[in-house]
C-alpha cells in the first residue's frame, strides 16, 4: 500500500492522478477535492464534504505514541503521517501539498513535521516530503 498525504497548497496532485499512481489518499476536510480516500479535520472546522466520513480525532495509539516517544504533534500532517503506521503493509508515504512554508503559522509547524519524517524514516518506512524547505532557507520569509 502507497499512502500519500495531500496538504492545501498550490500546486499539489489531484486526488484522481494520485490514485493512477497507486496510491490511497489521505487529506484535509477543508480540501475540495472529492476524489481522496480519506479526511481529516482536526481542528473542529466545517468541511467540504459532509456527506463523507471525516475523522475529527486521530487513533489513541498515536496519542500514546507521542507521549511516549517524545513526538511532536501540532499539525494534521504530523497526526496523519503517524497514523500510516497503523496501517498494514504501508510501503511508501508520500507527502505532498505541504511545504510548510506559507505562513508564519505553517513555518513554527514545520521543525515538528521534519521530526516525523525523519522518525518514520528510522523506523525504515520510505517517506517522501515533496517541496520540503531546504535547510538554506528554514526560518527565512520567501
Amino acid at each position: 500500500m502507497k499512502i500519500a498525504i495531500v496538504g492545501l497548497t498550490i500546486p499539489h496532485p489531484t486526488g484522481k492522478e494520485l490514485k493512477k499512481k497507486g496510491y490511497t489518499v489521505w487529506t484535509l476536510g477543508r480540501n475540495a477535492d472529492p476524489d481522496c480516500d480519506r479526511y481529516y479535520e482536526l481542528h473542529g472546522l466545517q468541511t467540504k464534504h459532509p456527506e463523507k466520513l471525516v475523522r475529527r480525532n486521530l487513533h489513541s495509539v498515536v496519542y500514546g505514541m507521542c507521549e511516549k516517544e517524545g513526538l511532536p504533534l501540532n499539525c494534521s500532517a504530523c497526526g496523519m503521517a503517524l497514523e500510516t503506521l497503523l496501517e498494514k503493509d504501508v510501503e511508501e508515504v508520500l507527502i505532498t501539498g505541504c511545504p510548510q512554508d506559507s505562513q508564519e503559522e505553517y513555518i513554527k509547524e514545520r521543525p515538528a513535521l521534519a521530526m516525523i519524517v525523519g522518525y518514520l524514516k528510522g523506523l525504515g518506512k520510505k517517506i517522501i516530503w515533496e517541496n520540503s524547505p531546504k535547510n538554506l532557507n528554514y526560518g527565512k520569509q520567501k
